[in-house]
């Protein structure tokens, strides 16, 4: 009987498609999480397929290739006489499939944080060694803050972290500086547990990279409290940026890609197969950062501003409305707050200014700027 079995699986994530503002996947009640990965498909944003030669290997080893909605699987014919799973033909130690990526959206790179880079060409592969938090990353590690460099705004830094990493956004360009200068970063992504508030069972927080679930209704403020919170593990905090551009090859170039996959035999936790030749079928992660920018209203005459907001005049000009730090650009996100509910009052007061469009951002005074020209608003707060 003709059996087959995964040689290996990619995911690809964005945050922009899989982020609520600022709150990453993974920190998100599972209804949403839930509702957002039957939403999501890699094929919105990333048109993917085996080069020529890729094409001809796959047919010759009896594999399949077949894109999902996270990204892609390559399934192999195993040998019906082995007694574990193993590919019918062998693999020589040259072994190597190499997947094409071509952008779709042509928005892709308003709504995505790459870095600097002094190429179009990002190369992606299972011989990175890159593996956090038991995720086989197929990007290079965010590297560490260099005080010979001058960052330019969005741009990220890595620092260890226990078994993971605490990454950095830069706020604006900034640099070069023989430490970060604190009011130019922020850490991303933010946590979002507070102790003031009384969760329910089944809430889940993320604090200092690690996510916690509640067992119980009004867990209380100790983390560490097994009886109270689960500890559902860390994020791995990775995500491709411009170490993983390089010169195309001319082929590469003529064919429009975006950049590549290659994936080898591998070794240790990115191998693709055992010690003994048996299939390891790895799953291998791949993830985008959406950017961020701070978010300018225009309106015809100025507008009142309510407490509470998120914006404020400015240049003291009323009719230019603009939040005072970085909100993440995502398809399901929250607009900002012009005016907040005020708890006192037995209606709700609250005044949501929508996201911007990501089709209009500019970069100004050192910092990325989004922009969203609105009617002026009758409201009287």
């Amino acid at each position: 009987m003709i059996r087959y079995h995964p040689l290996f699986q990619v995911d690809i994530a964005h945050d922009y498609f899989l982020s609520r503002g600022s709150a990453v996947f993974e920190a998100q009640p599972e209804a949403d999480r839930i509702a957002l990965t039957a939403v999501y498909s890699v094929g919105n944003f990333l048109e993917i397929f085996p080069d020529d030669p890729t094409r001809a290997k796959l047919a010759g080893h009896k594999m399949i290739f077949k894109t999902t909605g996270m990204g892609f699987l390559v399934a192999v014919q195993t040998d019906p006489s082995a007694s574990a799973p193993r590919p019918a033909i062998p693999l020589a130690a040259d072994f190597r499939l190499t997947f094409a990526l071509r952008i779709k959206d042509p928005r892709f790179a308003n709504y995505t944080e790459l870095g600097p880079a002094s190429t179009g060409f990002y190369r992606f592969g299972n011989d990175s060694n890159h593996a956090v938090a038991g995720i086989s990353l197929l990007s290079q590690p965010v590297r560490a803050f260099d005080a010979l460099r001058r960052y330019v705004a969005g741009e990220t830094y890595s620092q260890a972290s226990a078994a993971t990493f605490d990454l950095f956004r830069a706020l604006r360009d900034t640099g070069p500086a023989a430490a970060p200068v604190a009011g130019d970063w922020e850490r991303i992504p933010p946590d979002t547990w507070n102790s003031a508030v009384a969760y329910p069972r089944g809430a889940i927080v993320l604090f200092a990279n690690q996510l916690y679930r509640a067992v119980i209704d009004g867990p209380g403020p100790d983390l560490g409290n097994a009886a109270a919170w689960q500890s559902l593990g860390v994020l791995a905090n990775q995500y491709v940026t411009a170490a993983d551009a390089v010169l195309p090859a001319p082929a590469a170039r003529t064919g429009g890609w975006f950049g590549a996959i290659d994936v080898s035999l591998g070794s240790g936790a990115l191998a693709l197969l055992n010690l003994d030749g048996t299939l390891r079928s790895p799953r291998y992660a791949l993830r985008f950062l959406n950017r961020a920018t701070r978010w300018r209203y225009i309106f015809p005459a100025a507008q009142p501003v309510g407490s509470g907001a998120d914006v404020a005049p400015e240049a003291g000009d009323g009719r230019i409305l603009v939040t005072s730090g970085l909100r993440p650009l995502t398809r399901f996100g929250a607009g900002a707050r012009l005016q907040a509910d005020v708890a006192a009052t037995p209606a709700s007061e609250e005044v949501l200014l929508p996201e911007p469009e990501i089709h209009r951002i500019r970069r100004q005074n050192a910092q990325w700027y989004s922009e969203i020209h609105l009617s002026n608003l009758p409201l009287g707060l």
